[in-house]
């Protein structure tokens, strides 16, 4: 069977509609990467934001960012934990130099449904 060009393009448009467009229905926030001077503007432009430090609970426990809540990335129920705790219009998530916070990003923008801040250079970039 040979499909014409011009029915190609009805059959490729009619596919991409009944899936869809390729979404899932919900709104996908973009993650915004910023530096420890862009993160510091944020969290005062913010009444209420969450603070996601997913670093290991010894590191979080010797130095943390003010008024941030510890989930380690590699906790079993990380995307529920962080369900749980992000009700806030936004999120700003950090690690040590931002490798570990990365790695949870794609998890992050599924559980929650506001903004969502990544500082890239982690806490070693706040100091």
């Amino acid at each position: 069977m040979i499909i014409q060009p011009k029915n190609l393009l009805f059959l490729l448009v009619a596919f991409v509609l009944l899936n869809g467009g390729g979404c899932s229905g919900e709104p996908v926030e973009e993650v915004v990467h910023l530096n420890a001077e862009e993160a510091r503007t944020v969290l005062e432009e913010y009444e209420e934001i969450t603070i996601l430090d997913v670093r290991s609970d010894q590191e979080f426990s010797n130095e943390r960012i003010q008024g941030a809540v510890n989930v380690p990335h590699n906790h079993p129920r990380f995307t529920q934990r962080v369900e749980q705790l992000t009700e806030t219009e936004a999120i700003l998530i950090y690690c040590l130099r931002g490798r570990r916070s990365s790695l949870v990003l794609s998890e992050l923008t599924e559980a929650v449904e506001g903004k969502i801040y990544h500082l890239e250079a982690g806490i070693i970039g706040w100091r």
